[in-house]
């Protein structure tokens, strides 16, 4: 029977290895921006600068999935495993390209959603969250959400839920279904706003207070208590935790160094327990999510932590790490510049020049993924 890792915080935070992916990119200074364990932990889902997707698996093997365009958004199909070729895909949106749902083993597309907006563009969303039985795909876009029959592909074969403009406006840039089957789903956008709806109606049940930050970037669900919701936002200093049951404040603000314009994103523990955490400075907290009381706090890299997951049947931790940062010419160590925006739609950079000297194309300071043992 399989039971949850046990992780030894106190004096765990051994580097297991640097995980090579491959591929060659166009990108000179390319790294990665996720990396996602699927269900049973056995591939790694991963999306960098190159526009390039990568699929590595049992930590060696790589499925390398070459894209058109910028990838905006991927998400595992639920019940991912190496071990199962059936499940074993995941969605990706990919700049003006419909949604692919991609099989994990050889690249191949199994499946194509296409979003046409009212100029008949197809784009791609922002969010992916697929429904607790995995029936339905939902795709958030500008104030709107696209809801897709996962058996049913292709044109015309969609619900629009348009979100009320009172209620939330722009871009739909994280979604999240609550694990207890109930139908509720959250939405936030890159407004900073978050509210809580029922599957299949654009009326929000409920807005969510007190949410900061400079645009929400992440929100989940604790699997094991679904009234426990967790929502990032970039420029924050904190993960807050909500109680959906009262929403009208978060019941704590959980402290990370997250000033910047980049996602950052956090990961809950398969089996609800723990909270991993990662900054722009590279270090690593662990949160009890029973307590909410920090456990951990390791620093793991010397640049920016934008992914960290937790292993769901060993006691590891995978890390991505990089960035993007503008250089000074007068002066390549200057400390000072802004870190680029993590634009994911357009592949471009939202950037706060400070000096009115020439200033170079963002490069990387860091790069790469590393595995790492808590025992």
């Amino acid at each position: 029977m399989t039971s949850a890792p046990v992780f030894n915080f106190g004096g765990g935070g051994t580097r297991l290895a640097d995980i090579k992916v491959e591929g060659e990119s166009r990108v000179q200074n390319n790294f990665a921006r996720s990396a996602r364990w699927c269900a049973d932990g056995s591939s790694i889902l991963v999306t960098a600068e190159d526009r390039i997707i990568r699929v590595v698996k049992s930590l060696k093997e790589t499925t390398i999935i070459a894209c058109p365009d910028a990838v905006v958004s991927t998400s595992w199909y639920p019940s991912a495993s190496g071990d199962n070729p059936a499940t074993h895909c995941f969605v990706a949106g990919i700049r003006d390209s419909p949604v692919r749902l991609v099989d994990a083993s050889d690249g191949r597309i199994r499946a194509q959603y296409p979003i046409v907006d009212h100029r008949e563009r197809v784009i791609a969303p922002h969010s992916l969250a697929f429904n607790p039985d995995a029936s339905k795909l939902y795709c958030g876009f500008d104030s709107a959400i696209e809801v897709f029959d996962v058996s049913n592909p292709g044109h015309g074969t969609s619900d629009r839920l348009v979100l009320a403009k009172d209620a939330q406006k722009g871009l739909v840039s994280a979604l999240a279904f609550a694990p207890d089957y109930s139908g509720i789903f959250a939405a936030g956008d890159y407004n900073g706003a978050v509210a809580l709806y029922s599957e299949g109606s654009a009326a929000p049940i409920q807005h969510v207070d007190g949410v900061v930050g400079g645009g929400v970037t992440q929100i989940a669900f604790n699997p094991i208590r679904p009234t426990m919701m967790l929502v990032a936002a970039r420029r924050s200093g904190e993960i807050q935790a909500f109680d959906t049951r009262d929403l009208s404040k978060p019941v704590k603000g959980l402290q990370r160094d997250g000033w910047t314009n980049q996602r950052l994103d956090f990961g809950l523990d398969p089996w609800g327990r723990y909270l991993a955490v990662g900054d722009q400075r590279g270090t690593v907290k662990i949160w009890d999510t029973e307590t909410l009381e920090l456990v951990c706090a390791r620093p793991l890299s010397n640049d920016a932590i934008g992914s960290v997951q937790m292993h769901p049947l060993e006691p590891w931790i995978l890390t991505a790490s990089g960035s993007r940062k503008t250089i000074d010419s007068t002066d390549s160590d200057n400390d000072s510049d802004e870190e680029a925006s993590d634009n994911e739609s357009s592949g471009s950079s939202d950037e706060d020049h400070t000096h009115s000297s020439h200033v170079l194309p963002p490069v990387s300071r860091s790069l790469g993924l590393a595995l790492w043992s808590f025992t």
